[in-house]
């Protein structure tokens, strides 16, 4: 993965926006490697926020998670070493946001969240997906 796919894209150009609007907040940008992808989720986010003008500075990432628990346990404890503050506020598309709300509050983490556009064409496999997380989330 070198270019975000769409779903991808969708939450960047909602955390451009957002950091824009923010310009001193600082953002952890969260996702491992798969083993058909280039480069990491995290490194892929990063170069694009970076190529529409955020500060590097401002970005942190975190490259081994490879699952939604794993994004969010793995930016904690990198809020924690950082110093950074410990509320989060969690952006990810529309379908997901109650998965990686409910794995927050699981795991004691303050949070709010920021839904991105979902491309209606992309919706329902996603959502479908999802379901399945969601199930996964609350058996395990």
């Amino acid at each position: 993965m070198k270019k975000p796919s769409l779903a991808l894209k969708e939450r960047l150009d909602k955390t451009y926006q957002y950091l824009n609007e923010n310009p001193k907040l600082q953002c952890i940008l969260s996702g491992g490697q798969g083993a058909n992808e280039e480069i990491s989720e995290a490194k892929c986010m990063y170069q694009y926020l970076v190529s529409k003008g955020i500060d590097p500075h401002r970005l942190y990432q975190e490259d081994k998670s490879t699952s939604t628990r794993e994004n969010i346990l793995f930016s904690y404890q990198l809020i924690k070493k950082e110093n950074l503050p410990k509320a989060i506020t969690i952006i990810t598309n529309e379908f997901h946001e109650y998965r990686a709300q409910t794995i927050a509050r699981r795991l004691n983490i303050k949070s709010y969240a920021i839904s991105a556009h979902t491309a209606w064409w992309l919706f329902p496999t996603y959502f479908v997906r999802e379901i399945f997380g969601i199930v996964y989330e609350f058996i395990f």
